[in-house]
């Protein structure tokens, strides 16, 4: 099953322990330009980490802490690119998109969206998506974790995951910005400590603020702390940027470089992809034992031009510093909540009952279903006009009702997987899209955005009735990047992949630690999340 959020992968970081002798090498080696020295690799690790990405590097950092314990990373992609203006500066966040650092994944046509297929890019190097990501941290609500624990994952609650949460981060509290305005702040919710750097933005431009004062004057009220596990309202939002240097913080130069040339217990191979985990046998409660793991050496990809979602000179001013979070009953007026009410209970396919009816009372409870943000970044269906400035309004769906899949096409690891997430399958779905899409209209129209706008270019002014909404809906939808719950943490009887103990049923010792193993979706840009779940799981493996 794969949730995906909507406008809207999962780095699978399989975890497999075989106890053996030391390593012979540690630090960053290239399987490629390296091949004689890959040669004299210790035969066996207490650790081997398949993807180093967002979790696969924060597990690796923090396991390798054990000095009496190695620690092997294999990942697929290229080493960090630290010199690449593409992934160090904040500006030019989404110019990576269709790069050699990225995996180019394409979803199958999607009937939901007119036959389209839809670009998915994720991270291919070390870093992973953190190193393609639009950088913003924020976390979800109490509700949507006390929901994965509700689920039969005892553990996972708010309060059992905050710890994690605030492990992972060293926060640079808010200060004054260029248009004078706070942001909501709650010291007791941030990490102080911890590897990740994030702050807020300095500058904020004056239709951000425009788009701000909108929302006030809709009514939408000012958000508590994104963090703080209330995120219903509108603020600015922290983001992994480094506060004195002002690059992007990724897993790799968070948790890793600080440390790789001291940590001569930990390992990390580039441009080596796990193909194959070798078994050992089994336990005598009949658990495969995971003994090994093949790797295949990668060639590096050609620069591929740029993907759509980074097209025009937007991306040398992205910036996605104001969110609002709202749910059914801020978004719909009583006529239209009344509808929605009554298509959330249709049935949805691909997901547990338990699932369905968590997604539900989700709704009802009024967590957050829509994200509103504005970006300097040209998001149209069509090709932006060259020396023209725009800015996009963009409506996420954060409780899709529709779920997708993602299948091997072939028992060579090497070639891409079928992904299929069946965008607006659910008629919820493309309701809430549609009524985001009419708000978003009446905010852009708004006397604190006149300014700013001198013409909608899409859908353009024809586009009126519902049914039109609708139509425009289908023509434009595509990812958010946050696609989650292939490898659902769920009981078994339910459908699960994994324990609450990311073990995966049927072995003894592999586990998967990434957003695959979300039970449901939360109504968050996920990075956080992911380093929370990896904090986490560094602390059960280490216990075990």
């Amino acid at each position: 099953m794969l949730s995906s959020s909507t406008l809207a992968f999962i780095a699978f970081v399989t975890f497999a322990t075989a106890v053996g002798a030391q390593l012979s090498l540690s630090g960053l080696v290239d399987a490629v330009a390296n091949s004689s020295v890959l040669s004299a690799l210790a035969p066996s690790y207490d650790y081997v980490i398949i993807g180093g990405g967002s979790a696969g590097l924060a597990l690796a950092a923090r396991l390798s802490e054990d000095a009496t314990k190695t620690v092997l990373v294999l990942e697929a992609g290229s080493s960090p690119h630290l010199s690449d203006p593409g992934v160090q500066v904040p500006g030019l966040a989404g110019s990576t998109f269709g790069s050699s650092i990225d995996w180019n994944f394409v979803t199958a046509p999607q009937a939901g969206a007119l036959g389209r297929s839809i670009s998915w890019p994720r991270g291919k190097c070390l870093g992973g998506s953190t190193a393609l990501n639009l950088m913003v941290l924020s976390r979800g609500t109490t509700a949507e974790y006390n929901a994965w624990n509700s689920l039969g994952n005892t553990g996972w609650s708010w309060s059992s995951l905050l710890p994690f949460f605030k492990k992972a981060e060293r926060v640079t509290p808010p200060t004054t910005n260029s248009a004078g305005l706070p942001a909501t702040f709650s010291p007791g919710a941030h990490g102080t400590t911890g590897p990740v750097a994030s702050s807020w933005p300095p500058y904020l431009s004056p239709q951000f603020v425009g788009f701000f004062t909108s929302m006030l004057a809709s009514l939408i009220p000012p958000a508590l702390d994104f963090s703080s596990g209330s995120e219903c309202g509108v603020s600015w939002t922290p983001s992994t940027i480094d506060p004195v240097s002002r690059t992007r913080v990724t897993s790799f130069s968070a948790y890793i470089s600080p440390i790789l040339s001291s940590r001569t217990n930990l390992l990390i191979v580039t441009n080596a992809l796990g193909t194959q985990i070798n078994w050992a046998g089994q336990t005598s409660a009949g658990l495969a034992i995971a003994g090994g793991v093949s790797r295949s050496r990668s060639s590096p990809l050609a620069l591929q031009a740029l993907s759509q979602f980074a097209t025009g000179q937007g991306i040398l001013t992205q910036g996605i510093d104001l969110i609002a979070y709202l749910s059914g009953s801020s978004l719909l007026n009583s006529s239209d909540e009344a509808i929605a009410k009554s298509l959330i209970q249709q049935p949805g396919g691909g997901t547990s009952a338990k699932q369905l009816a968590m997604e539900r009372q989700l709704y009802l409870g009024n967590a957050p279903i829509i994200e509103l943000l504005p970006t300097n970044v040209y998001f149209g269906a069509t090709q932006a006009v060259a020396n023209t400035s725009y800015i996009s309004l963009a409506a996420c769906l954060q409780h899709s009702f529709s779920r997708g899949s993602i299948h091997i096409t072939s028992t060579d690891p090497t070639l891409p997987p079928s992904i299929d997430p069946n965008y607006l399958a659910h008629p919820a779905d493309l309701f809430f899209l549609s009524k985001a899409a009419q708000l978003l209209r009446k905010l852009a129209t708004s006397a604190a955005m006149q300014p700013f706008i001198d013409v909608e270019t899409e859908p353009g002014p024809s586009v009126q009735t519902d049914a039109e909404w609708s139509a425009w809906v289908k023509q434009s939808v595509r990812t958010d990047y946050h696609p989650v719950g292939t490898a659902a943490m769920l009981p078994r009887s339910d459908g699960g992949v994994v324990s609450s103990k990311l073990v995966v049923y049927g072995t003894s010792n592999v586990r998967v630690v990434d957003a695959s193993i979300f039970p449901l979706h939360v109504s968050a840009h996920p990075q956080s999340v992911v380093y929370a779940i990896a904090e986490k799981a560094a602390t059960m493996i280490a216990a075990a």
